[in-house]
């Protein structure tokens, strides 16, 4: 079992180094399960029928077997990502060390990305750790069932141990199928691994023999099968019943055990041994040598395995087995150890994640004294509210339903300044608005915008259906309206998403032509049924960067090239479509400003957050926009 158990973490370490040739690495877990379930129902069922089961003395076995050497891996992690870390990643982490206490982190996990191999988790330091998580599920539950099982009549126990397994993998293989990300990581598809585990002890209780020729098979079977398999597996589920099914054979056949006594068999032997602290410090180890620019495989492999061996067997030596020795360390002691640190870490992680991994605290820690200045400036254009601190001047009005306008005031209002400008769209438009009405050329200005709305959309909230009778009805007071809205509502990522941050982080696949032939045909529309001046103002490129993860602080200073070069294509495009359709009023927004690589001008950053500006990039704009310029409609640009 020892060397199925280094079997299984070599194949996992592999797999997390992205050796060539062991995509199917992660079965390595799989694997792991198998043997936890063999190990677990061995002892269980020994205990059982002699009458010694106690839940309490089986629990505090477990927590004995798993928490000090979790503890110390989590707090090494916790210290070196104080250094390692930026503020969003050490948040991300904090919330898996909080819930590895209490042996949730499998759930916390699924939910920080959409996929188990996704690129962005191989930097994640305790992405493993969801496994040994649904491990202490299953062992927190087994017990249980078990006592079940011996308790229940002779039909009844056979009914359990067939219908078990049979559902858990019926549940893999449908569940899979409508999100295979959730599958992949939750108890319920998972429980036939450990089940065939239980098969397999049961199997050895009854003194049953195996054929020479099965165990050998099954031998070529487990390493073809991690050989062939790859992301696209269904696993669980069918990608991993051969080498599950596989180990439950090579742990029946208790009799047949190799009897080479090399030296690399006793180095096997020696790594099973091991197997639990390496596999908990192989990841903290590969996630920190890739933070620091380490990306050769074999760099990453023979530093990992040299620190990771070292570590595993001082582990084992100081940590692991005097936690198991109750000569060494009484109930007392353990419980008291294990109460207060997992406390601890609880509370370490609660902070870590109200303070957003930290931030200020980790900024001012690892910057200087001009970078801490501009970080600053980063925080203050964070904390601008758009919904909170739209522009209301007397004669300048933002609402999100047109209906919340008063005629009254509307008629005053041109009485004194003329006709108005109308800017419509989403919360970009709110933007616009701002920069129109921090200009102080249209004291005459009406918004009707708000987050998320645009035409192609059709959704009732954003009032669009009401819009053309407001225009109508107030044809009077209103000189043109212009519409703006953002941009990466057009921009697609591979997996066909709008609006996705992968778009911009290297995932572009284009561009949502039908989206805008929408948005063109709601303004022609529009133009045709209110007898309106209508221009479209383009979209402005959006930073895209995210403020809390970064490599380098200067990266945040600049735009992401990636988002500048797609906005710029994304304008090719609409000017091709536009001609198609016939429509001319369109304004491209470099004629308000054009956005220089650097986002912080004189102390101002001129961004709120990924995709909108801040105030004082509003402002910003505002002043430095050439606004007796008609190509910007400082002036009526169609005579009515």
């Amino acid at each position: 079992m020892q060397v199925l158990r280094a079997l299984a973490v070599v194949l996992v370490i592999f797999f997390h180094a992205k050796v060539p040739g062991f995509q199917g690495g992660f079965l390595g877990v799989d694997i792991f399960f198998v043997i936890s379930g063999y190990w677990m129902s061995a002892i269980l069922i020994k205990e059982i029928e002699s009458g010694a089961f106690s839940f309490s003395n089986f629990y505090e076995r477990r927590l004995r077997r798993i928490l000090p050497a979790l503890y110390v891996t989590l707090l090494l992690v916790l210290i070196v990502s104080w250094f390692e870390l930026w503020p969003r990643d050490f948040d991300t982490m904090s919330r898996v060390m909080g819930t590895s206490v209490l042996f949730l982190a499998n759930a916390v996990i699924r939910n920080q990305a959409d996929d188990y191999f996704a690129p962005e988790l191989d930097s994640h330091p305790l992405l493993h750790i969801w496994s040994l998580s649904l491990e202490e599920q299953f062992y927190l539950l087994f017990p249980l069932v078990l006592l079940l099982i011996y308790k229940s009549p002779h039909v009844m126990k056979r009914l359990f141990i067939w219908l078990i397994p049979i559902v858990s993998f019926y549940t893999a293989i449908h569940f899979y199928q409508i999100n295979p990300t959730a599958t992949f990581y939750h108890l319920p598809a998972r429980v036939w691994e450990f089940w065939l585990g239980y098969v397999a002890a049961c199997w050895v209780r009854s003194n049953k023999g195996m054929h020479h020729v099965t165990y050998w098979l099954a031998i070529v079977v487990l390493f073809s099968s991690v050989l062939l398999a790859n992301e696209t597996s269904m696993v669980p589920g069918w990608g991993s019943l051969a080498p599950a099914m596989s180990t439950a054979i090579i742990l029946s056949s208790s009799t047949m055990t190799l009897s080479f006594q090399n030296i690399f068999w006793k180095a096997a032997v020696w790594v099973g041994g091991i197997s639990y602290s390496l596999y908990l410090l192989h990841q903290p180890i590969l996630s920190f040598l890739r933070l620091r620019g380490y990306d050769n495989w074999l760099v990453l492999m023979g530093i990992t395995l040299l620190l990771g061996l070292a570590g595993s067997q001082l582990m084992k030596r100081f940590v692991e087995d005097p936690f198991r020795d109750k000569r060494k360390v009484t109930s007392k002691s353990f419980w008291a150890f294990a109460v207060f640190i997992g406390f601890g870490l609880i509370v370490i992680s609660y902070f870590a994640h109200e303070s957003n991994g930290f931030r200020n605290k980790i900024m001012e820690w690892r910057l200087g004294e001009e970078d801490i200045k501009k970080y600053k400036s980063i925080l203050a254009a964070e904390s601008y509210d758009m919904y909170e601190e739209m522009v209301q001047l007397e004669c300048n009005f933002w609402v999100k339903n047109p209906a919340n306008l008063t005629a009254s005031k509307l008629d005053e209002c041109a009485d004194i300044y003329g006709k108005a400008v109308l800017v419509f769209g989403d919360s970009h438009a709110m933007n616009l608005y701002n920069i129109y009405a921090l200009s102080n050329r249209h004291p005459f200005l009406i918004g009707i915008s708000q987050g998320g709305c645009r035409p192609h959309d059709g959704e009732k909230v954003c009032h669009y259906e009401v819009l053309p009778d407001f225009i109508i009805k107030n044809d009077r007071l209103i000189s043109y309206v212009i519409f703006h809205q953002s941009g990466s509502y057009f921009i697609k990522d591979s997996q066909g998403k709008l609006d996705s941050q992968k778009a911009f982080d290297g995932d572009f696949a284009g561009f949502d032509k039908l989206n805008i032939d929408r948005t063109i045909n709601y303004l022609n529309k529009l133009i045709l049924d209110t007898n309106s001046n209508v221009i479209w103002v383009g979209p402005f490129p959006e930073y895209r960067r995210d403020t809390s993860r970064f490599k380098r602080f200067e990266d945040l200073l600049t735009l992401n090239k990636t988002s500048v070069d797609i906005f710029s294509s994304l304008e090719a495009v609409i000017f091709a479509e536009l001609i198609k359709k016939d429509f001319n009023a369109y304004v491209s927004f470099k004629d308000f400003y054009s956005v220089p690589n650097a986002v912080l001008v004189n102390g101002c950053f001129l961004y709120r957050d990924v995709d909108h500006y801040s105030r004082c990039g509003e402002q910003l704009i505002a002043d430095r926009t050439d606004w007796d310029n008609n190509s910007v409609i400082v002036r009526t640009l169609f005579t009515r």
